[in-house]
């Protein structure tokens, strides 16, 4: 009799983890003005051509400009005038937390803050983090967000070019 009552507690236990497994699936997966900010950011700091995915249609039917591949040329130029290859521009982004203002207009506002470490190899960045070794940059930005066609993306000003 005990046994089947323990039985009983434990497929209890198993069925309310398993949806609650469930419900944390779907929360995680609901479009944020922050995670969409933080995706970006990511992207952009690893020079992902990618990140045009995340921008406005305003900012990326703008063909003249070509924002995104401007970015990535500046970078590899800084590179180049440094003696490097495009990689050593880029870094890992982590710790990020964000911070959401919403304004009347729908807009709205994502601060980012966190750190960011030189990514010349990930499996280096990674031994770095966990060793405290090297620089760590700090992440303090603003990005304003706006809802397009049901996700959240960037739209107005872009990071500064970092050449650190």
């Amino acid at each position: 009799m005990m046994q089947d009552s323990r039985r009983s507690v434990f497929t209890q236990v198993f069925v309310l983890a398993f949806f609650l497994q469930i419900f944390f699936i779907l929360a995680d997966v609901q479009d944020s003005p922050g995670k969409a900010a933080e995706h970006f950011s990511v992207m952009y700091y690893q020079l992902d051509p990618a990140m045009q995915g995340c921008l406005c249609d305003e900012l990326t039917q703008d063909e003249k400009n070509a924002m995104v591949e401007a970015y990535i040329r500046n970078a590899e130029k800084t590179a180049s005038d440094l003696g490097y290859p495009l990689s050593y521009m880029k870094y890992c982004v982590y710790n990020v937390k964000t911070h959401t203002i919403r304004h009347p207009s729908g807009r709205m506002d994502v601060h980012l803050t966190g750190d960011m470490k030189k990514e010349f190899n990930p499996v280096f960045t990674h031994i770095a983090r966990l060793f405290a070794i090297g620089k760590t940059y700090p992440l303090d930005r603003t990005l304003p967000m706006v809802r397009e066609n049901g996700k959240w993306k960037v739209c107005e000003r872009f990071f500064p070019v970092s050449s650190g």
